[in-house]
């Protein structure tokens, strides 16, 4: 079940369930993890290598999405993710 809630009743609801507050921090902890990862892979990793690290990590990322968008996530164009693929095979 998914509720749908604006966030002024959620933030009354969250003052009075300290639960929902960490649950709250836990979410944006994660999430915040998550983009230093991948802002630092985006820095230190050649394309390649974020291709090969997504593929270890993330295989299902690889499978599910379109080409597009893959390349997309890897800050690369299409033909660049092409080239990557074939060398790797």
């Amino acid at each position: 079940i998914i509720y749908r809630l604006s966030l002024p009743t959620f933030e009354g609801i969250k003052g009075k369930n300290p639960a929902l507050l960490q649950l709250e921090n836990f979410i944006l902890e994660r999430a915040l993890a998550q983009t230093s990862e991948r802002l630092q892979a985006f820095q230190t990793m050649n394309a390649t290598a974020r291709y090969l690290d997504l593929l270890e990590r993330k295989p299902h990322f690889i499978q599910k999405l379109s080409l597009t968008h893959l390349a997309s996530y890897l800050g690369i164009n299409n033909a660049s993710l092409s080239k990557i693929r074939a060398r790797l095979k």
